[in-house]
């Protein structure tokens, strides 16, 4: 699994520590793997300039142009992107996507490529999740998900470790 996989938990711990703060813990959490980042930044940050571009265009993009623009491979530089605009294009009903629930609209949405779905719509649904919280992720995923209580037990523990402790004078 690539950082961009499993570095959800990062700004769960880091929810409100300084920007700075977060971005030297999440590269601090990524050299376990990523030792040499200077061989994907620039293009993770080119193609954050390519979903800027697909954005504007707005519902008139359809799934092959994204996958031709983004990418939809297991590097970071193919997924990332593609998995930010997924969630993004997801804040609104999509067009043959049948769903109220934004959390669900972004899932389906990042499936609708080829390539590495299961890494673009687990980071698409680690960003909705976290946009929409645990309410909105529909029962029925609750239910299949392996673990559950497991990564409940696991949040609640990285919460409580940042979570200021209180003063009692």
């Amino acid at each position: 699994m690539h950082t961009a996989m499993r570095i959800a938990p990062v700004a769960l711990f880091c929810y409100d520590a300084p920007d700075k703060e977060v971005v030297h813990i999440a590269k601090d959490s990524s050299l376990l793997t990523h030792a040499n980042r200077l061989g994907y930044n620039g293009a993770v940050l080119q193609k954050l300039e390519k979903l800027l571009e697909l954005m504007e265009q707005g519902d008139s993009v359809t799934p092959s142009q994204v996958e031709d623009t983004l990418g939809v491979y297991i590097s970071a530089h193919m997924s990332v992107p593609t998995a930010i605009y997924s969630f993004i294009r997801a804040l609104n009903p999509v067009t043959n996507i049948e769903s109220d629930n934004a959390f669900l609209r972004t899932i389906h949405y990042a499936i609708v490529f080829g390539g590495d779905t299961d890494t673009i719509a687990s980071m698409a649904g680690s960003i909705a999740g976290a946009y929409y919280g645990f309410s909105e992720i529909p029962e029925s995923f609750h239910r299949h998900c392996e673990a559950l209580s497991d990564a409940i037990e696991q949040a609640d523990q990285l919460f409580k470790m940042r979570k200021p402790k209180s003063t009692e004078t």
